[in-house]
């Protein structure tokens, strides 16, 4: 009996694969027409194909897909400690900013005194339009138009 470490248990597909062969010709090899590949039937009722190592044919295209996956988890993982990194420095920053938020309150609570003092009450409402100066002349053809 062969080594279990050299064995490969693959589905159908991945056993056609593995040989250069299509899954019609493995199922054939399976069956007892044939009896050329040994095979076992999982708790779930599915059938492995036994392969020993040597059976089992390197694949170029798969090795190079490893090799293009592997650059691109690097690069992923180069990414996200870049990402954490300006996560961290924001975050510094921000508590550096929450420190100061007493000292801008106290700031703008004056400026909020000063606005208040004013005479001109349209001048605590910047939206609010002024009234025209002269009641008797007439608008402008454009403040017209605005109306």
């Amino acid at each position: 009996m062969p080594n279990e470490q050299n064995e490969h248990r693959l589905t159908y597909a991945q056993a056609a694969s593995a040989l250069g062969i299509s899954t019609d010709a493995v199922r054939m090899r399976v069956r007892v027409r044939r009896g050329t590949l040994r095979s076992e039937r999982d708790g779930d009722g599915t059938v492995r194909v036994i392969l020993d190592a040597d059976q089992v044919r390197p694949d170029p295209d798969r090795d190079d897909l490893v090799g293009v996956l592997q650059q691109q988890l690097a690069e992923e993982r180069e990414a996200r400690r870049r990402a954490d990194t300006i996560i961290l420095q924001l975050s510094q920053a921000n508590a550096a900013l929450v420190q100061r938020v007493p000292a801008l309150g106290a700031a703008s609570n004056e400026r909020a005194d000063v606005n208040a003092s004013r005479d001109d009450p349209v001048g605590e409402y910047p939206s609010t339009p002024r009234p025209r100066e002269d009641p008797e002349k007439p608008a402008s053809w454009w403040s017209r138009l605005l109306r």
